[in-house]
């Protein structure tokens, strides 16, 4: 461990070697593998895990918005779901991965 910040909590680590959360670093990775799988970049199966939210009359952002068919519990509904409708439109349209990262 770094001397100057062995003896400071986790949130004063974390801002004073400028690093995100862990919590932060978890939801990046989901995004980018979401992404992986609704651009086909994996062999994993889009539609067997989500579906597009046709449903949706306001559409703010893109048009792409999921939904998670069959969930009973709302923790379940909304863990990806919830961080990919927030994305801008122009962040969802990235050709690459990088460019997705970058945005």
């Amino acid at each position: 461990m770094i001397k100057e910040v062995r003896d400071k909590d986790y949130l004063d680590r974390l801002k004073d070697l400028n690093l995100s959360t862990l919590e932060e670093r978890w939801n990046g990775a989901d995004l980018i593998q979401l992404l992986k799988i609704f651009k086909r970049f994996t062999t994993v199966h889009f539609e067997s895990l989500f579906t597009l939210d046709c449903n949706n009359k306001v559409i703010r952002g893109h048009l792409a918005k999921l939904s998670k068919p069959g969930c009973q519990k709302d923790v379940r509904k909304y863990f990806f779901s919830h961080l990919w409708n927030a994305l801008d439109g122009e962040t969802v349209s990235s050709s690459s991965i990088n460019v997705f990262k970058n945005r």
